[in-house]
């Protein structure tokens, strides 16, 4: 049983894992520790047991004191029959968060926050217990103290992702792709340290497709580690490059793929996105490549979720047919196509909106980055819509047919511009193609009448 070293400001409210690994040979069925602090400089603001293996314990007792907190807990109580247990998997887990408020104190400070080792009380300080139907106690073998330092200058090792005192190992490029799949909740030792450290590239965003492929170039002895402190590569914002959703039109009930159209001014290795909605009115049943400019890549990650998708791809690391990476060259055209469900109960003959999530703070969503994983660009993004209706010649879905379609079938057909989708929808005369004829029959119903 842990804990680490954490960073703050005074006045900052930081929350404090405690961490547990079990190497035993024993299932562990109760805990006891206790931990002391400075209540001069530290304010015990509550404890936290969300998404940690003592949530669903039956009794679980932090007992906060002047200058300390001491947390039983059990997972039945009043039976010897104990179903669940603390893992001896070896892996590491978040026993529990101390939610503190730092003082007004002088800075640079160190705060410890120790495991206390006093047996005044019934219940021994730290300590685990065992039940195999005879209650054994078992001491904990490594206790390690840690604290919060308060100011001062704060550094962290670029690529030392997993927080363990050494840079760009696999293990690192491991955790990397965890958090892009999981969020900063895989981060439980430093989430500002780790954070920190996923900048493998020179640039001021952290944990982002540029980094993480940066990061395996490194490990890969393909590309030198950068110093903490180097020059900035620069963020590209190029007025040219797009991210658009395609506005789509279906039915209630209907499942649809609705692309999302790519248009890049650099040879891209890797790109994200991030598409928000109402989730009682559409979901996601998974991601299309079929036509995509990425159907030969491997690495493809939704991440579904109620509401949203976050996803993200990136090319083989080492292309042998064309000794380089594999990449997306520059131009314009479908990235993926994200299969969504209409719910069958959506209003007929309405537009359902689908945005791209934008967050300054967050360098990894709808962006790309070049071949050498060194340059990531942030496209403009376009936002569009479900149209709960299909109606021959609206290109655009907006549920009129009307000179915005014809010109969208133009700018489709002889600029290379987004589709209509579905492309069936610009089949005006209803040939079972689109081509010339359906902007002339266009022109005709809008102008000759």
């Amino acid at each position: 049983t842990w804990m680490t070293t954490m960073y703050a400001l005074p006045n900052d409210t930081v929350v404090f894992p405690v961490l547990y690994r079990g190497s035993g040979t024993e299932s562990v069925h109760g805990i006891s520790f206790k931990i002391d602090y400075d209540p001069n400089s530290l304010n015990l603001l509550g404890v936290d047991f969300s998404d940690t293996p003592l949530e669903d314990w039956e009794l679980v007792q932090p007992r906060p004191e002047e200058g300390s907190i001491r947390i039983n807990a059990c997972p039945e109580f009043l039976t010897t029959m104990f179903s669940d247990s603390l893992s001896s998997s070896g892996s590491t887990q978040t026993l529990t968060r101390l939610i503190f408020e730092v003082s007004d104190v002088d800075t640079p400070t160190y705060l410890p926050l120790v495991f206390g080792n006093d047996t005044s009380s019934l219940v021994e300080a730290n300590a685990f217990a065992t039940i195999d139907r005879d209650l054994t106690r078992l001491g904990i073998s490594d206790v390690r103290n840690g604290g919060i330092e308060v100011g001062g200058p704060f550094e962290c090792k670029r690529g030392d992702v997993n927080y363990n005192g050494i840079t760009y190992e696999v293990a690192d490029w491991v955790l990397f792709q965890q958090f892009l799949l999981g969020g900063p909740g895989v981060f439980i030792y430093d989430p500002r340290y780790q954070m920190c450290a996923t900048n493998a590239t020179p640039d001021s965003l952290y944990g982002t497709i540029a980094d993480l492929l940066y990061l395996v170039r490194v490990i890969l002895r393909d590309a030198p580690a950068f110093p903490l402190k180097s020059q900035n590569v620069g963020l590209p914002q190029n007025g040219a490059d797009e991210l658009v959703l395609v506005s789509t039109s279906a039915h209630p009930g209907d499942v649809v793929s609705v692309p999302v159209w790519l248009s890049n001014s650099l040879s891209a290795r890797g790109a994200t996105f991030k598409l928000t909605f109402d989730q009682d009115l559409l979901s996601v049943e998974g991601v299309d490549t079929s036509g995509a400019r990425i159907p030969g890549w491997e690495d493809i990650y939704p991440v579904i979720k109620p509401g949203e998708l976050f996803f993200f791809t990136y090319g083989d690391w080492w292309n042998e047919d064309n000794a380089s990476y594999s990449s997306i060259g520059p131009g314009a055209g479908v990235l993926v196509g994200v299969n969504f469900r209409v719910d069958v109960n959506a209003p007929a003959g309405t537009s359902i909106p689908v945005s791209f999530e934008v967050n300054p703070d967050w360098g990894h969503y709808n962006s790309y980055t070049d071949v050498e994983g060194l340059i990531l660009v942030q496209p403009t993004t376009v936002e569009g819509w479900i149209f709960t209706d299909v109606i021959s010649g609206d290109a655009n879905s907006d549920g009129i047919v009307d000179v915005a379609d014809l010109v969208y079938l133009v700018n489709y057909l002889y600029r290379g511009d987004v589709p209509p989708s579905p492309v069936s929808l610009g089949d005006f005369n209803q040939d079972g193609e689109v081509n010339l004829a359906d902007i002339v029959a266009l022109v005709n119903y809008l102008f000759r009448g």
